[in-house]
């Protein structure tokens, strides 16, 4: 396709926000099932957060899946924790509790995982799960919570489905910038503001997926309600916002 510069800019800017409306939909998924997953048994209240705790964003009724935490030992003597997760089953008010006890030898790191599937999802939406370790004095008791979203695909993985969109919200996002600055160099001082401003949402967006899967769901929460309010302001309070001068 042969464009002149201003409409490959333009097409540029045009896959730019495409990215940024994949990564922000993996984003908005991520933040409502961990939201939704707060309220499973409300009466669990605990100090710490375990941050070792992995779910997947995404499963499909295609294979079971799988959730893990990580239960370390920082002192110098045998811990005995219990470690209880809390998985719905089809209801929040049916629970598939399951409790283990470990043993974990000093600076020793023990790996818990439960498996999950479509059929244990709420009103087949979302599968939720709480972890809750409960650990010998002088170790505070940590807990944490995850949601993942079912997805009716019968050919792909919940994981296979993550990566696909994460990629191709990435590939939208660079070719798009790439394409978006082309003949602008050197860059004048407002398309250079706007440019960092995209880039900075891109930027943000895709560290609040990676930090809330990666255990810290209230900070990745902090970042979906910054860039969804970056978002409203860049759309209907910066009318420059896909300047192209």
């Amino acid at each position: 396709m042969n464009f002149n510069l201003s409409k490959k800019n333009k097409f540029g800017f045009v896959l730019y926000v495409l990215g940024i409306v994949v990564l922000m939909s993996i984003l908005t998924v991520t933040a409502w099932s961990d939201i939704e997953a707060v309220n499973l048994d409300v009466s669990v209240i605990r100090r710490g957060s375990l941050s070792s705790l992995r779910c997947p964003i995404f499963i499909t009724p295609k294979e079971p899946s799988t959730i893990s935490l990580k239960v370390n030992n920082p002192k110098d003597f045998v811990i005995r924790p219990q470690v209880t997760t809390l998985i719905t089953r089809s209801t929040l008010s049916l629970l598939n509790r399951e409790v283990t006890f470990l043993e974990i030898q000093p600076g020793e790191t023990q790996m818990i995982t439960r498996e999950i599937n479509s059929k244990d999802s709420v009103f087949d939406r979302l599968v939720l799960v709480k972890a809750i370790v409960n650990n010998p004095f002088p170790i505070e008791d940590v807990h944490n919570i995850c949601g993942v979203m079912v997805v009716n695909i019968d050919y792909l993985s919940g994981d296979q489905l993550s990566a696909i969109l994460m990629t191709l919200g990435v590939l939208l996002i660079l070719i798009g910038l790439t394409l978006y600055t082309t003949g602008k160099r050197p860059f004048k001082k407002n398309f250079r503001r706007q440019l960092n401003i995209k880039l900075f949402l891109a930027i943000l967006i895709f560290l609040s997926i990676f930090i809330s899967n990666n255990g810290f769901f209230i900070i990745g929460f902090i970042g979906f309600l910054l860039a969804t309010i970056m978002i409203i302001v860049l759309l209907f309070g910066d009318r420059e916002f896909a300047v192209q001068d």
